[in-house]
């Protein structure tokens, strides 16, 4: 007699696959793993690359800028590679690892790529500082249209580019 190790479901006729898992919650395992597989090749092709342009133009500005030091521009690159072996690990572990281990990798993924695009938006906006402070500094509708591109590069939320659209409007 087998039993599901997902629903727990047992029987003599009931069949279960190499993992232990009956049609029904095979068929939910694969979804979530294809899920998770889009999300992560979505994550390779589009954002980490952009993050990758962002992190090396700014650091281009090291030494140049004030207030951006290596130290910082170090930080933004170890957070950025964590996040790229996050995403690394977890495309390793789909075919074998749990629904719970890849979830909670997924989740890493996302949570170090987030800690590494609030550091590039901070590093950003030193360089932008600096660049103000020094009398070179851009339209209102030059730094919306910096944002905007931010947005749609997934590296700010529709929530963070609003209320800084909004900051340079003065409303």
């Amino acid at each position: 007699m087998a039993r599901c190790k997902q629903c727990g479901a047992s029987g003599l006729f009931l069949r279960v696959n190499e993992h232990g898992l009956c049609p029904d919650c095979a068929q939910k395992d694969m979804e979530i793993r294809l899920s998770i597989s889009d999300k992560g090749l979505y994550r390779n092709e589009h954002v980490l690359p952009e993050l990758q342009r962002k992190i090396e133009k700014l650091i281009s500005s090291v030494g140049k800028v004030p207030g951006i030091d290596a130290n910082f521009a170090g930080t933004v690159t170890d957070i950025f590679q964590r996040a790229v072996d996050a995403d690394t690990k977890l495309a390793s572990m789909l075919k074998t690892a749990s629904i719970t281990d890849l979830q909670a990798q997924n989740q890493l993924a996302d949570d170090l790529l987030s800690e590494a695009t609030r550091a590039i938006t901070a590093l950003s906006e030193k360089e932008d500082a600096a660049t103000l402070s020094a009398g070179a500094g851009n339209s209102s509708a030059d730094e919306i249209m910096k944002y905007k591109q931010l947005l749609d590069a997934g590296a700010i939320t529709r929530e963070e580019y609003d209320a800084k659209k909004k900051q340079l409007l003065g409303l």
